[in-house]
């Protein structure tokens, strides 16, 4: 399958997992918590069943797992992404939490290249800057817009979410292996919820927030990651980063259609500036 068939179904993948959490905590199937809980570990099954379908030998999973380095850090970085996604979104639309979020991943990826001296053209630059202008338009305070008193810290939580999302992604470039490398940042992210028990709200856990969870952590987590860390030896941080900006449009789209959520002008607004950005980055980004 092209490399870009395999993108776009991967963003497709990134921006249903906005819709999905949004759809569940904005109807109360479940809480935050419990949502975090139930996805990660959805996704670990998936990802553990995936292993055992490739019928590995002596390179098998229990024996690949040893020679992927330190499993730890992507495993808390997925998990401090996966549960300030949650958290976060009891507040913010689809849209504009997903356009946080990449954004943030964006200004990760950016520190880390430029600590390691890999240093963008003026065009790059020109682009990145065009890209975060419609960020700062869309989190701009707008008059008329009350009702969201709790939209601050909201949007801290995404933005550390985003922050670690960006490590994560930043570290599956030196992966060999995308399906073992996932399922062991999903098998230390499952134990790492498991401090989220005390705060899980099991009373509230519907069905329809189960499967939502599940579709969420198997499908649009466990599956999605899983082609994010094949394609992401092939791409640059930068690069990375900026495809990921175009998943709040999908995001926004997602909402309308089926969270009723409203299209805003300053939205679109936002969202042209976001694409034109990554559009002038990509076409003149150094090869």
């Amino acid at each position: 399958m092209p490399s870009f068939v395999i993108l776009t179904i991967t963003l497709f993948l990134f921006a249903a997992n906005s819709v999905l959490c949004r759809l569940a905590l904005a109807n109360g199937y479940i809480d935050a918590g419990g949502f975090t809980l139930l996805r990660c570990m959805f996704g670990f099954m998936c990802l553990y069943w995936l292993l055992r379908r490739r019928q590995t030998t002596h390179s098998g999973a229990s024996a690949t797992l040893s020679h992927q380095g330190s499993v730890w850090l992507p495993g808390i970085a997925l998990f401090a992404y996966a549960a300030g996604f949650s958290y976060a979104y009891l507040a913010l639309d689809a849209g504009m939490g997903a356009l946080i979020l990449f954004a943030m991943v964006q200004v990760t990826l950016f520190v880390i290249t430029l600590c390691q001296r890999l240093w963008p053209n003026r065009l790059e630059l020109l682009g990145i800057a065009i890209a975060f202008s419609g960020l700062l338009y869309l989190l701009w305070p707008s008059t008329g817009e009350e009702g969201k008193p709790s939209s601050d810290w909201a949007i801290l939580l995404m933005a550390i979410a985003g922050a670690a999302w960006g490590i994560y992604t930043w570290l599956g470039k030196c992966q060999t292996d995308a399906l073992v490398a996932t399922y062991n940042s999903f098998k230390v992210a499952s134990v790492c919820c498991l401090l989220l028990l005390p705060w899980v709200a099991w009373s509230e856990i519907s069905w329809q927030g189960v499967l939502l969870a599940v579709a969420s952590g198997a499908l649009a987590s466990g599956i999605g990651y899983n082609l994010w860390y094949g394609l992401l030896p092939r791409l640059g941080a930068l690069q990375a980063g900026l495809y990921q900006l175009s998943v709040p449009v999908l995001s926004a789209a997602l909402g309308i259609v089926f969270l009723a959520e409203q299209l805003t002008t300053q939205f679109v607004i936002a969202t042209i500036l976001v694409l034109a950005g990554i559009g002038i980055s990509q076409v003149f980004r150094r090869t």
